[in-house]
C-alpha cells in the first residue's frame, strides 16, 4: 500500500515536471500575448523593494532598454539576471539600460522578499529591480513564460522578444542588443529581398542568422532547431530550407536533407515567377506589330493619281 502511494507520488511529480518543461520550452511557448515587435511599450510605474517608484518612460536608455521579467522560483531566471548584468556592464556606456521586473506571485506575499533579495544578490545585478506585486504589468504585456525579455529601442518601441532564455535566445539577445545600439550593422539579409524579389519575415531572418552561426560553429543540432524556427515564422523562406538541409546532411540524415532541398527549390521557383499582370504585358510586348496593308490605315502612302486634261 505504501509502495503504491509512493509510486503515485512519483508519477505525479514526473507529470508535473513534464508539464513545467513543456511550458518553459521556448520553441513551444507563445511569445507574448499582448506585445509584439514594432509596438510601443506600455508605460508603467512600479516600486522597488526599497519603496522608490520607477517609471519606464523616465528610465529608458539613450539607445536601448531591456525589460526582464523574472522570479526567484524560476531556475532560468538566475542565469539570465547574471548575463544581463554582464551585458549591462559592457554596454551601459553605449546607451543601454536594464530594468528587472519581479513577478513572484499574482498575490504579493511579503514573506517572499528575502528570496527575491537573495536572488538579486546572487546575480550581482546592479541595474534597477521593481516588483509587479499584483501581476498588473505581467498581464498588460501578456507575458506567458518566465523568464522573458523585451528589448526596446531609444523611442521605446519593441525590437525583439525573448522567452524562456534558452541558449539560442541568449545568443540572439546579445546580437539584438548590439544591433539596437548600432554597434554592428544589420545583416543585409534583413532588408534584402531574395533573387525572386521575395522579402522574408524579419523574425524568421533573425532565427536564420543564428542557424547560420551555429552551422559555422559545427553545432548542427542547434542549427537545425534555429532553421526550423525560421521556417515556422516564414514557411516560404528559401534560405532557411537550404540551411536546414545542410544541418541535416551534416548529421547524416540524407533523406530529410534532400526533402528540405526540394522545398527550397519549390519556393525558389515560385518566387521567381512573374505576377499574372506582368505575364500579359510580356505577351503584348513580344507580339509583333501587324503590318498595315497597302493603301489602308493612317500611315498608308497615297498612290499616284492620273489627271486627264481635256482641251477646251
Amino acid at each position: 500500500m505504501v509502495l503504491t502511494r509512493f509510486s503515485r507520488v512519483l508519477t505525479c511529480a514526473a507529470l508535473t515536471l513534464a508539464i513545467v518543461s513543456f511550458i518553459l520550452t521556448p520553441s513551444l511557448a507563445e511569445a507574448f500575448k499582448r506585445t509584439g515587435v514594432g509596438d510601443t511599450a506600455r508605460d508603467f510605474t512600479l516600486p522597488t523593494l526599497q519603496g522608490e517608484k520607477l517609471t519606464l518612460t523616465k528610465s529608458l536608455g539613450p539607445k536601448a532598454t531591456i525589460i526582464a521579467f523574472w522570479a526567484a522560483w524560476s531556475p532560468r531566471s538566475q542565469p539570465m539576471l547574471k548575463d544581463l548584468q554582464s551585458i549591462f556592464a559592457e554596454h551601459e556606456k553605449d546607451g543601454l539600460k536594464v530594468m528587472g521586473v519581479n513577478v513572484e506571485h499574482p498575490v504579493w506575499d511579503k514573506a517572499e522578499e528575502p528570496k527575491i533579495i537573495q536572488a538579486i544578490a546572487d546575480s550581482a545585478a546592479a541595474y534597477p529591480m521593481v516588483i509587479d506585486k499584483d501581476f498588473a504589468i505581467y498581464n498588460d504585456y501578456g507575458v506567458v513564460v518566465v523568464p522573458s525579455i523585451v528589448l526596446l529601442d531609444k523611442e521605446g518601441k519593441v525590437v525583439a522578444l525573448t522567452t524562456g532564455y534558452s541558449s539560442t535566445g541568449k545568443d540572439m539577445l546579445k546580437e539584438d542588443v548590439q544591433r539596437t545600439l548600432g554597434l554592428v550593422k544589420a545583416e543585409e539579409a534583413v532588408a534584402k529581398k531574395d533573387e525572386g524579389g521575395y522579402k522574408p519575415n524579419n523574425v524568421a531572418v533573425r532565427h536564420l542568422m543564428m542557424a547560420e552561426k551555429f552551422l559555422g560553429k559545427k553545432m548542427y543540432t542547434k542549427a537545425e532547431a534555429a532553421a526550423k524556427d525560421a521556417i515556422a515564422k516564414d514557411g516560404e523562406y528559401v534560405q532557411a530550407y537550404r540551411v536546414l538541409a545542410e544541418a541535416l546532411k551534416k548529421q547524416g540524415r540524407e533523406e530529410e536533407s534532400a526533402a528540405s532541398v526540394l522545398k527550397a527549390d519549390e519556393f525558389d521557383a515560385k518566387h521567381k515567377l512573374p505576377p499574372a499582370g506582368d505575364k500579359e504585358q510580356e505577351k503584348k510586348e513580344a507580339k509583333p506589330e501587324a503590318k498595315p496593308e497597302e493603301g489602308k490605315g493612317p500611315h498608308t502612302s497615297m498612290s499616284p493619281r492620273t489627271i486627264t486634261v481635256i482641251p477646251g
